[in-house]
């Protein structure tokens, strides 16, 4: 499972990357427009550290994307007794 929670982070961190790119900010300025310090931003995108919720919606609301755009491609799949796995999409696949 440690494996799969990784995969989602990664995943996150790619798509954070991606809408970055998409919207022509540097890293230096989704820091500032986020308000997320860029040494903090840094090791989420070097997937280093769980993303805080704050944190989530803080990107979003900089990239002026939904919060759940910065999950897409990773689902949690609960296994009815109170667990589950992260289930990690391909970019681009379906």
């Amino acid at each position: 499972m440690a494996r799969k929670s990784e995969d989602a982070r990664r995943r996150f961190a790619a798509n954070v990357d991606r809408l970055r790119r998409q919207h022509g900010y540097s890293s230096e300025q989704l820091a500032e427009r986020s308000r997320i310090g860029s040494e903090e931003l840094g090791a989420i995108l070097r997937c280093e550290v769980d993303t805080p919720v704050e944190a989530v919606y803080r990107l979003a609301g900089a990239l002026g994307v939904p919060p759940g755009d910065l999950h897409e491609g990773v689902a949690w799949i609960p296994d009815g007794e109170g667990g589950g796995e992260f289930r990690i999409d391909e970019p681009g696949g379906d």
